[in-house]
């Protein structure tokens, strides 16, 4: 089956984050069942966007079970990404129609971490990622070190924050939609970078799946530049 890739782009701030809830929300309604599950991306990028859709946000008639995408280990609360997403958007919503499910950033054995939150999740509805200035995705990154247990990884990086744990890429082709947050000049070069590069960690996702590149106009204008 040949990937479907659709690139939306938009002028400034607000509108992209509109355009993501409005994505989100024709994705919703045309996928079966009254239970999802969605995984949500970490990092700054997305803070914003969380603030703006938890006022936005929509249950359509459904029930939401949401995971993390990646994660930081043995680092102080404050600096995980689970810090980020509740306070910016889980604990904004209706707990009876959410269910959000952490990694345990303390773990004695992380590879059985791995396993354990992989064991939460039967089907992915939805993957939301960001794609950095590197070209890393969640916390796959192209030189890492990584122990892929049942479809995520135990990932140790050359970083302030070196050992993580993340959703793996075989895992991220398995879900129904996928939409990637390129946000800022440098990243919608590296957005063209990485779709020319078969070697690349978008490229590796790019298989049969729906993908959704969510553009501001910085990074179109990124996109476009060949200096």
């Amino acid at each position: 089956m040949e990937n479907n890739k659709f690139f939306l782009i938009y002028y400034n701030e607000n509108s992209w984050k509109q355009g993501f809830v409005d994505l989100f929300n024709h994705i919703i309604k045309n996928l079966k069942g009254k239970s999802l599950s969605v995984v949500l991306t970490g990092g700054k990028t997305a803070c914003s966007l969380y603030k703006y859709w938890s006022r936005k946000f929509s249950y359509h008639k459904k029930k939401y079970t949401f995971y993390l995408s990646d994660e930081r280990l043995y680092e102080k609360y404050k600096d995980t990404n689970s810090h980020n997403i509740r306070n910016n958007f889980i604990n904004h919503l209706n707990f009876a129609k959410v269910k959000y499910h952490n990694i345990n950033t303390f773990p004695e054995d992380p590879r059985k971490e791995c396993k354990d939150y992989k064991n939460k999740i039967k089907n992915l509805d939805v993957v939301l990622l960001t794609l950095a200035e590197d070209g890393h995705i969640a916390s796959l990154f192209k030189k890492s070190k990584k122990n892929t247990t049942n479809g995520f990884n135990f990932v140790k990086i050359d970083n302030r924050f070196p050992n993580r744990i993340s959703i793996s890429e075989s895992m991220i082709k398995n879900a129904k939609n996928i939409i990637v947050l390129v946000i800022g000049f440098s990243r919608g070069r590296q957005l063209r970078k990485s779709l020319n590069n078969k070697k690349s960690i978008l490229s590796g996702i790019l298989k049969k799946n729906t993908v959704y590149f969510l553009i501001d106009y910085s990074a179109h204008k990124g996109y476009l530049d060949f200096s």
